[in-house]
């Protein structure tokens, strides 16, 4: 049960059972915050997400995709295996720490080129490859 606090657990004390309220913040996660991102957000919202865009999108083999704000990825590596090896997929994303966990939650064999930039000045050339 959540509460303002966090969460509920229940304490046994001998026989009887009580609820007392437990402090969850960040601190209760281990890794960084793009990690905790990959590992929470990612497989609950984000993937579930990414998919329909993909398919939306209905990518076909040899297209390029850019995706600005790419955070660790998801959405990248969706469409990298939609493209196949004849496109071409970038990752913009201003942030070192999520680029890094895209970097490593690539699987073997993806190209996918991973770019930290804002998405006004990515200095990604006009209709580049």
């Amino acid at each position: 049960m959540d509460t303002q606090a966090g969460r509920m657990a229940i304490r046994r004390d001998g026989d009887e059972e009580r609820a007392e309220a437990v402090k969850v913040s960040f601190e209760s996660y281990g890794g960084t915050g793009p990690e905790n991102y990959e590992r929470y957000f990612v497989p609950a919202i984000a993937a579930p997400l990414a998919g329909d865009l993909v398919e939306a999108a209905a990518l076909r083999p040899g297209e390029r995709v850019l995706d600005l704000a790419c955070g660790t990825g998801i959405v990248a590596r969706l469409a990298a295996g939609r493209v196949g090896p004849t496109g071409t997929v970038m990752g913009l994303d201003i942030n070192p720490g999520m680029l890094a966990v895209a970097r490593a939650a690539t699987p073997p064999g993806t190209v996918i080129g991973w770019h930290q930039a804002p998405a006004h000045d990515s200095a990604l050339p006009d209709a580049s490859r």
